[in-house]
């Protein structure tokens, strides 16, 4: 890696120098994965680079991209012989964009490609970035902020081989859809999936095969990433006690909630808000005006 720290400012480096993650306990062992402040874009062109998440991994090959926002935990290893590039973005200078919430990848059309390619190489050029340059830094991330947006679902990882009819994978997504905004109104009262998709009109299984189908995630795996993004957005965003926050979240306690989180992430509740407000709040990372 370059040097720098995680968040601390625009670069664009090549993929296959990217390496990120926990320490390396054995040759045979992957890194664990761990939190980054900053958001971080791959492109690969040549070859497949994995991405790997707590719980389950996501293979990208060579013409999609992914974004993977600030504050997810991740480990990346690429192999030497992976081409293409990596940009890393700090959240400050993405304000009043629409940026994704969570990982998205997908296979850009041959249009915005050429738009995403020329939006990487003009900010990577233009390090290091002076107050002249940042109208033509916006732009090239607003760009760049456009192409995530027309990306497909870049959630069907583990799909079953034979492809679903347009309606039926529609059907998935609005039961899917709605579970996970009854899942988030009922974090607190900590209603299981059963309870969850009685209240939807459909069975257990009926709702597992539909968030499967959609998002290529069992309604259990949603439901824990639904309460981790909660949790990760009120440290982030809030001063709420860690208490609170895992009662309000429909954690059994703050043990539990505590020791979910580190699993998940490598980092403790606090360890992780003090690391968003670090990268929130360096100068450097403010944009002009």
């Amino acid at each position: 890696m370059p040097g720098g720290r995680p968040g601390g400012g625009l670069r664009l480096i090549p993929l296959a120098g990217l390496h990120w993650g926990g320490p390396v306990r054995s040759p045979a062992a992957p890194r664990s994965p761990r939190v980054r402040g900053d958001h971080v874009l791959l492109r690969p062109t040549g070859g497949t680079v994995a991405i790997m998440f707590p719980g389950h991994h996501h293979a990208l090959p060579a013409g999609r991209i992914a974004f993977i926002p600030a504050g997810t935990a991740f480990s990346l290893n690429p192999p030497p012989e992976v081409h293409g590039l990596a940009l890393l973005i700090p959240p400050a200078m993405c304000r009043g964009l629409t940026l994704p919430q969570g990982l998205r990848h997908g296979l850009p059309g041959a249009a915005d490609a050429e738009l995403l390619d020329a939006a990487m190489t003009a900010l990577g050029a233009g390090m290091p970035r002076a107050p002249a340059q940042d109208a033509a830094t916006a732009r090239g991330l607003g760009l760049i902020a456009a192409v995530l947006s027309r990306l497909g679902d870049g959630q069907g990882a583990g799909l079953a081989p034979s492809a679903p009819s347009p309606a039926g994978l529609a059907e998935a997504r609005a039961l899917t859809g709605h579970f996970l905004q009854l899942a988030q109104a009922e974090l607190q009262s900590g209603q299981t999936i059963a309870e969850l998709a009685l209240r939807l009109g459909c069975s257990q299984a009926q709702l597992d095969r539909a968030c499967r189908l959609s998002r290529g995630r069992s309604a259990l795996e949603l439901l824990y990433d639904l309460r981790l993004q909660c949790a990760s957005k009120a440290l982030r965003d809030g001063d709420l006690p860690m208490a609170q926050i895992a009662a309000r979240l429909g954690y059994s306690g703050l043990g539990h909630f505590m020791r979910a989180f580190l699993a998940a992430t490598g980092r403790t509740p606090q360890a992780y808000r003090a690391l968003m407000r670090e990268t929130h709040s360096r100068p450097g990372d403010r944009p002009a005006g």
